[in-house]
């Protein structure tokens, strides 16, 4: 995800002039910004400020991963809510967010696992 919001983030700050034409040229992708209801500038600053929560939704997940694996006290809640939080926002990205949501219950439930709680909690 965070190569994906990455990627979707250069494309809408370098490359929003070529994007611009893309999705006002005649076609499919005109079609669809126009059955949205929003300008082609509005699609681009969606994508864009998209693409900003998701690195930052990366970020937060990887450092809480980093904490798991470190065995810091807090790191097990911490990877919880960063999951948690992912589920909520998947709500609003789908159909991608079906992936990202399935992949944060299954973080959520292998954490709850007496064997992860175990081993969070061994010194």
């Amino acid at each position: 995800m965070a190569l994906l919001g990455l990627l979707l983030l250069l494309v809408t700050t370098v490359g929003a002039d070529a994007y611009r034409t893309a999705l006002t040229e005649p076609g499919l992708a005109r079609d669809l910004v126009r059955s949205s209801g929003v300008s082609a500038d509005e699609m681009i600053e969606l994508l864009r400020v998209s693409a900003i929560v998701w690195l930052v939704a990366c970020v937060a997940g990887v450092v809480a991963a980093l904490a798991v694996v470190r065995r810091v006290p807090s790191g097990g809640t911490a990877l919880v809510v960063v999951a948690a939080v992912t589920i909520g926002l998947s709500v609003f990205f789908l159909p991608l967010g079906v992936v990202t949501g399935a992949a944060a219950i299954v973080v959520i439930v292998q954490l709850r696992r007496p064997e992860s709680r175990a081993w969070l909690l061994e010194e």
